[in-house]
């Protein structure tokens, strides 16, 4: 947005909902005479202010239920290709969650589809991450970002028979550093997850 300012020596300009980039900022300067200086300023914005489940962000190791993510909205705690939530439970954007076996399931996911939650991982060393899906697609795929990184590589799926029979995929050797208010970042393509299991193999 322009601000417009006259006879001030200082001013200040606050912006809310920015997603994690870095943007170049233009401060042009006009004088009485109308000569006029032009400044940049480049500023990275390295830290979402995410709202994991009303604040509080998911532990790793522990589980994460795949419908708790951020709760910042589109764009920023996902993107989903249809409008609303096509299973009609639990929540009210365009998330689409049904019920499975164990409880709420984020489904119907499609190419391009991803979903941010804020983490915590308490300790860096080796970690296992287990995940129980279900699909009657075939050669379908997914993989994590933790702040940008892609984590796990690409894992494939496998054809499990049913939208209601779950197998779970193991990924071994992640390895993680210790911090807070990572940002984790999941792309499913094509089946249901149910929740993200995380436990420390090696400290």
């Amino acid at each position: 947005p322009a601000v417009t300012m006259s006879n001030t020596t200082s001013a200040s300009l606050s912006l809310s909902n920015l997603i994690e980039d870095t943007y170049v900022f233009r401060l042009t300067v006009t004088d009485s005479k109308s000569a006029t200086a032009t400044n940049d300023v480049t500023v990275n914005v390295t830290t979402l202010t995410s709202q994991h489940n009303g604040g509080t962000p998911a532990s790793i190791p522990g589980k994460i239920e795949t419908e708790n993510y951020d709760l910042d909205g589109a764009e920023i705690a996902y993107h989903d290709i249809t409008v609303g939530n096509t299973g009609g439970v639990y929540r009210t954007d365009d998330v689409d969650i049904g019920t499975g076996n164990t409880g709420y399931v984020v489904g119907w996911t499609a190419t391009g589809e991803w979903l941010e939650y804020t983490v915590n991982v308490i300790q860096t060393g080796i970690y296992k991450f287990e995940f129980p899906v279900s699909t009657t697609n075939s050669g379908k795929t997914f993989y994590i970002e933790l702040d940008g990184v892609n984590i796990t590589g690409t894992v494939s799926i496998t054809n499990t028979g049913d939208w209601n029979t779950f197998q779970t995929i193991t990924v071994n050797n992640i390895s993680l550093t210790a911090g807070n208010n990572k940002i984790m970042r999941i792309y499913p393509d094509g089946f249901n997850i149910d929740f993200i299991n995380t436990t420390l193999s090696t400290s």
